[in-house]
Parts: structure tokens; sequence; C-alpha cells
């Protein structure tokens, strides 16, 4: 169900998914971590997306407005592995994105998050909400699969219209494994760029300056959606204060508790985070033409 008149004030745009797990579905995909991270962390968020109506997950969506494109399947994938070697397979892929489709409220969103998970979001979208503050997740633009549904890393082309006019990307650093020159052109695009690192915490690329942010402690039990969180976390305190600092610790502090519970379970309301980030400090530092300076702490 669509929200009413009033604009959102945060929007994930992607496909939500099925991820099976030892013969069971779980819920996945960045805009569907990203969509209920906002709406636990007190915001209007609101989610555009497709799915089939095998979709398992209408439920976890309660309180969070959804414009859904009906296709013939949910989005589905399944990690496989062979001794440390993980195969991700995907066997049905949900309808295409379209701008016309995206509800004209939603273009006066405060935020909107484009996080795809097969290309499913068209790189016009960026225009066509560039009143907001747009972040982008490449994760989705970065795979590409044959015809028996195994993913392969891709190299991502023709993005600089979208990065053009987005002022965040937020990627993790399996996401860019290979491509890691990718970042300076990224750079060169966008005034922030944001490369997470799971326990090692995030490294912020901007113009003049890189800044290395550790992570909070955490008794890990599932990573996974942890990375999705950070970006909507991220773009929802800069947006609240201006400051990339403590936009970074608090997205880290929803990280952690992300990766202490089971998929969507982990992720935590406002307060929990604000309490956490009282009690820890977290270290950075940042470089300034060519070297480092002295770590502190935050």
């Amino acid at each position: 169900m669509e929200s009413g008149t009033q604009p959102p004030e945060f929007v994930a745009v992607g496909h939500v998914t099925h991820d099976l797990v030892n013969g069971e579905v779980r819920l996945g995909g960045a805009a569907l971590y990203a969509a209920l991270t906002a709406s636990r962390l007190g915001k209007r968020s609101v989610l555009f997306t497709s799915y089939g109506c095998d979709f398992q997950g209408e439920a976890s969506l309660q309180g969070v407005p959804t414009r859904a494109i009906r296709a013939e399947r949910t989005s589905t994938f399944r990690n496989l592995y062979s001794g440390t070697e993980r195969v991700q397979m995907v066997y049905g892929i949900a309808d295409p994105l379209s701008v016309e489709a995206f509800p004209g409220t939603w273009r006066r969103a405060g935020i909107v998050y484009l996080c795809p998970v097969l290309h499913e979001v068209p790189l016009a979208m960026g225009r066509a909400v560039s009143g907001a503050l747009v972040g982008v997740a490449p994760q989705g633009w970065l795979r590409a699969w044959d015809g028996q549904g195994r993913i392969r890393a891709r190299r991502w082309e023709g993005f600089e219209p979208m990065l053009a006019s987005s002022r965040c990307l937020v990627a993790s650093e399996k996401d860019i494994e290979g491509n890691e020159d990718l970042v300076d052109v990224f750079r060169s695009l966008t005034p922030i760029v944001v490369i997470t690192r799971a326990e090692k915490g995030a490294v912020i690329h901007l113009p003049e300056k890189t800044i290395e942010m550790g992570a909070y402690p955490a008794a890990e039990v599932d990573p996974t959606g942890a990375g999705d969180c950070f970006g909507a976390a991220f773009l929802i305190r800069l947006l609240e204060t201006g400051d990339l600092l403590e936009a970074a610790r608090f997205a880290s502090c929803v990280g952690s508790f992300v990766v202490e519970g089971p998929g969507i379970l982990g992720i935590p309301c406002r307060e929990d985070v604000m309490r956490r980030m009282r009690r820890h400090t977290i270290p950075w530092r940042e470089k300034l033409a060519g070297c480092f300076l002295h770590p502190r702490a935050v």
C-alpha cells in the first residue's frame, strides 16, 4: 500500500528478495533492510520494489508503505559453498523498476536510497529524485549472471549520470573486490564515497581527505544486511546533523546491532543505538595530503 499525500522522509528503491538458507526462505534485499532500518529509526519510510505473489514478507512490511510492481516471481537467491568458495545463484528475478511508476509524492522525499540487487533500478532514477539526498548502493550493478543463474562480479559501466546527481555512494569492500580503482572514479563524481569493511569499520572518501572509522564490537550471529542498514543509517544521520563523523559513528552502531541477530530481527530502534553510542567510543583517523594524522576516538 502506498502512503498518502505527505512526502516520506526515506525512500528505499530495489527488489526485496527470498534467500534460500538450509531449506528455508529468509527475507532479504538491500531495499528491504534499508526501509526497515529507517522505519525503526523513527522515519516515515517507504519502499519502491517488485515481487511476485509468492513473496512471504508482506507482514514484515506493515508500517512501511510500499509501491510494488507485481511480477511472476520474487527475486530469489541461494549461496552454495564448496570448501571456502562461495557460489551465489539467482533462481528468479522480479520485474525491473521504472521512473514512470515511481510515485510523484515520493520524489519530494528527504532521502532516496537506490540499492538494487539485480540491475532493476534504472540509471535515470537518480535524476528523477535529484531534489532529495540521494544515496547509491551499487552492489546490484556489480553483478552479472549466466544462463544457469550463477552470479559473477562484473565491472559497472554507464553509472556516471546517476552519480552526478547523487551525494553519497556506499559499497562494501567485497562489492568492489578486483575493481578497487573504481573508488577514485566514484570520488570524482560524487562528494561522499563510503566503503564498509565489516568488523574493520569503514573508510569515508571525500574530495580533500580520507577518514578511517573503526567499528563497534559485536557478538556476530548473522552479518546479512549489516552494510545495507549502515548505508540507510548513515544517510539519515547525515541529513539530521550534517556531521560526517557523527553519521559514520551512528551507522557503525546500527550495523553492530544488525549482526547480532538473524536477518531483519537484528535491526535496532533509535533508543538502543543512542544508548550504545553513549557507552562506547570508536577510533578514527583522517588522511590529508598523503599522511594520516594521529588517531582519535568519537
